[in-house]
């Protein structure tokens, strides 16, 4: 058998990620009312899922096609051009609606991730986060050395991080072993196949798998979780997307509805920061719920416009490199 995430069991995972991302904000701005407080985190944890599938997906296109001089034009178009396409038009709505005025140098350095107190959106923090990854993966992977060294490096890249606290906003600290994490889970993958390992109890040890993973992130979220351990928070989040990981496998699930919300998933993240803790949700009801399925299809039907004109733009960039 292929150890490896097929396409399906990813979107759903993405799918997952961003619905965690979504409640946690929506918990830590007291629209929803949760009985703990540890569910303002939610987000973390989806975060924690899209930094995990991010160093998979990458490593598993390494172990296949190896790595070019290219590598860091193709992230850009696609992580910047959409974060780009939708910052300009939050600026200009922000100037022609609420009259709130960029200078140029300002908007320049947010377009590129630069300004690192993030006043058109908050949450744009990812952007220059999982950039600066794909920077560091880029270096590494492209040296003369053996793969697993190259694996090595990158998780002693990560613990110089955490052990330093290296970061530039205080999010980053909950993501220090996230991306690593979805390398080493690739590369361990691309040994198994490599010597065939066989296993003749899938199910049980996948079982055992969701099993262990979700009680060891309970354990950890709700008994020993503290704001001034950051590794805490970042390894039970990392429990908790095994867990998910390994249940769908289990199950088979082939839920539509969340791979296509996991296929418009970053769309979704550039778009519902910004609703949330900028705009508000409107008040189209007196009724929460009504609000909040407002605001959800609002989102939901945007990410999806905004990934259609990302691909139409893409498209034209890859016809006009063959012209």
């Amino acid at each position: 058998m292929q150890y490896e995430l097929n396409k399906s069991i990813t979107d759903q995972l993405k799918g997952i990620g961003i619905i965690f991302v979504i409640f946690g904000h929506l918990c830590l701005l007291d629209i929803i009312n949760m009985p703990s407080d540890k569910f303002d985190y939610a987000g973390v944890w989806g975060v924690t899922i899209f930094l995990i599938l991010s160093g998979y997906g990458l490593t598993q296109s390494y172990l296949k096609n190896g790595i070019h001089f290219n590598f860091l034009s193709k992230r850009f178009s696609k992580v910047v051009i959409p974060y780009i396409i939708i910052t300009l038009i939050w600026i200009i709505v922000d100037k022609i609606i609420f009259n709130v005025e960029y200078g140029s140098i300002q908007i320049v350095k947010v377009l590129f991730g630069l300004n690192f107190n993030y006043p058109v959106d908050p949450t744009m923090w990812y952007i220059t986060y999982i950039f600066m990854w794909y920077i560091v993966f880029f270096v590494v992977f492209i040296l003369p050395i053996k793969n697993v060294l190259k694996v090595l490096l990158i998780i002693s890249i990560s613990l110089i991080f955490y052990v330093t606290s290296f970061n530039v906003i205080f999010d980053w600290n909950f993501y220090t072993f996230a991306f690593p994490i979805g390398i080493v889970v690739a590369y361990g993958f691309s040994i198994m196949n490599k010597y065939s390992v066989k296993i003749k109890y899938q199910n049980i040890i996948l079982i055992l798998i969701t099993v262990i993973s979700f009680r060891l992130f309970l354990h950890y979220i709700f008994k020993v979780f503290d704001l001034t351990f950051y590794g805490v928070l970042s390894v039970s989040s990392i429990f908790l997307t095994f867990g998910i990981c390994s249940f769908l496998i289990i199950t088979k699930c082939k839920s539509k509805i969340l791979a296509f919300i996991g296929t418009i998933s970053y769309e979704l993240y550039l778009i519902e920061g910004k609703f949330l803790f900028i705009y508000g949700m409107p008040k189209v009801s007196d009724v929460l719920w009504i609000r909040i399925l407002d605001y959800l299809i609002t989102i939901i039907i945007s990410a999806y416009v905004l990934s259609k004109i990302v691909g139409r733009i893409n498209k034209s960039i890859i016809n006009r490199r063959w012209l």
